[in-house]
This record gives structure tokens, C-alpha cells and sequence, in this order.
């Protein structure tokens, strides 16, 4: 019995005695290393500012140019280098300051210049002749200045009921050559609506004319021309109302000093008016 305790202690002071394993720390990791790339090889990386790593030509140290592009990587594009362009819808060379667009290069159609007053009229424009049209035709802001309607070379007067004074008329048609087979004529009516005209230039035949242009046009009337001369009525009843500017553009053999002779023009109801020949006798 006393042999059976002792061996049982002696076991269970071995089993005291065995130490617990030993667990050895794990090594720490070390850090990842990530090195930015300079993919397009100009010397910039993302981090350095490269607001574009794929094109050499883009970097903090690039050149801006007119391209669209943010060259230089500010946040600005094309900074202080387009150009304004001014739309030329009438091709006369002058802009539309109110239409404008901003362009590295001249867009079709457009212009630098922006000093164009109507730019539906090719005709009207800075440096144009100023002429009797109840227009401004050199942009200068004055209509018909410098009495060019003062002048009695190649006009017409009328007058209703006694015989025509140029300095008095009620009616004048002026003729003005736009160029070397083109004329212009021009009314001065304050007051009368006028029913119809017929006329034809001295030493120059009619070949045609504008249908797009002129009060006889917006009128209605209908226009034919033959032997010379120019006609214009209307088969409505209508009448050109009274007032100041183009009555007709004519197409003639030649423009060069355009007189206008054989005319005869038609008033409220028919009535013919007096009139005076402008050509020299």
C-alpha cells in the first residue's frame, strides 16, 4: 500500500513539473512599397501634378497651346489664347458683335471684325458709300447724311397737281449703280401711297430685275420690263405705302451714270402725278 502512494505521487509531481510550450512571435511584415510611375516618361508623375500620364505632352511644366487641351495642367484650357470671331452672315467681311464665338482658329463663316450694323445686307457696312435710302449704309449711326439726298443728278420729281419742284416734291425716285449692270432706285414719298410706275433709264435697257427687293416687292406688285423701260402695278388693289428708301433694284445693260427718263407714276386712285425728268436736256 505504502509502495502503490508513493509511485502515484511521483507521478503526479512529474506531471507538475512539464512547462507549457514556448509559441514564438510571428515576424512583422514589411511595409509595401508603391513607386508612382511616370508612364508617359515627360518627368511627372500623378502625384508631381501629371494631369494627363498618358501624353508626354501634358505636364505642370508643359507650354499651353490653342488645341483644347490643358497643357500645362492648371485646370484651364486654351487660357488666353483664342481668338473671338464675329459671325459675316452677308459675307460683306464685318461681324456680328452680337453673334460671336471664341476659336483657336477662323471658323467658316465668321470673322475678327465686329463692327457690322446690318449684317443681313451686304451692302451696309463700315466704309460703304453712304446713299439716299433712308439706311445707314456706312454703319457710321446717321441715315443719309451729308445731303445725299440733296442731289438732283438723275432724279425725278413729283408733285400733284402743279408742275414739279425739286426743292418741293411730294414724290422723287433716285437712281443709284450698286455695280456695272446693277441700278438702285430709291423712293422719297412722304405722303402719298403710290398705285403704280413705270420708267426706263436714259441710254440704258432694262434686262430684268430683283424679285427679292424693294417696296414694289413687298407691296406685291407685278413687275415686267420690255423695250427699255420697267413696270410695276399691282392687280389686288394694294399700293406702296408712303416712306423713304429702295423701291426696286433693276438689272440694265449698263450702270454708268443712270438718269431716269419716261417715267410715270400713278397716286391714290390712279391719278397720274406731274413729274419732272432728271437728265440733263
Amino acid at each position: 500500500m505504502i509502495k502503490y502512494i508513493f509511485a502515484l505521487s511521483v507521478m503526479v509531481a512529474s506531471c507538475g513539473d512539464k512547462a507549457d510550450p514556448v509559441t514564438e512571435p510571428e515576424p512583422e511584415a514589411e511595409p509595401e512599397v508603391v513607386v508612382e510611375q511616370d508612364l508617359d516618361g515627360d518627368g511627372y508623375t500623378v502625384d508631381d501634378g501629371d494631369c494627363d500620364d498618358a501624353d508626354a505632352n501634358v505636364s505642370p511644366d508643359a507650354v499651353e497651346t490653342c488645341n483644347g487641351i490643358d497643357d500645362d495642367c492648371d485646370g484651364d484650357v486654351d487660357e488666353g489664347l483664342l481668338v473671338t470671331f464675329y459671325a459675316d452672315s452677308d459675307g460683306d467681311e464685318y461681324g456680328d458683335a452680337d453673334d460671336a464665338q471664341e476659336a483657336c482658329e477662323q471658323p467658316n463663316g465668321y470673322v475678327e471684325d465686329d463692327s457690322d450694323c446690318d449684317d443681313t445686307d451686304g451692302m451696309a457696312h463700315p466704309g460703304a458709300e453712304e446713299i439716299c435710302d433712308n439706311i445707314d449704309n456706312d454703319c457710321d449711326m446717321e441715315v443719309d447724311e451729308d445731303e445725299v439726298c440733296d442731289s438732283a443728278d438723275g432724279c425725278v420729281y413729283y408733285i400733284d397737281e402743279k408742275p414739279a419742284d425739286p426743292l418741293d416734291a411730294d414724290v422723287a425716285l433716285c437712281p443709284m449703280s450698286v455695280d456695272a449692270d446693277t441700278i438702285d432706285v430709291h423712293m422719297s414719298n412722304p405722303e402719298l401711297e403710290l398705285a403704280g410706275f413705270q420708267f426706263g433709264f436714259q441710254g440704258v435697257d432694262v434686262v430684268g430685275f430683283d424679285e427679292s427687293s424693294g417696296s414694289s416687292v413687298t407691296a406685291g406688285f407685278m413687275m415686267s420690263f420690255g423695250q427699255g423701260t420697267i413696270l410695276g402695278f399691282s392687280l389686288t388693289g394694294a399700293a406702296i405705302p408712303p416712306g423713304d428708301g429702295l423701291l426696286i433694284r433693276v438689272d440694265v445693260s449698263s450702270a454708268a451714270d443712270p438718269c431716269i427718263v419716261g417715267a410715270v407714276i400713278a397716286g391714290p386712285g390712279g391719278t397720274e402725278l406731274l413729274g419732272a425728268e432728271g437728265c440733263a436736256q
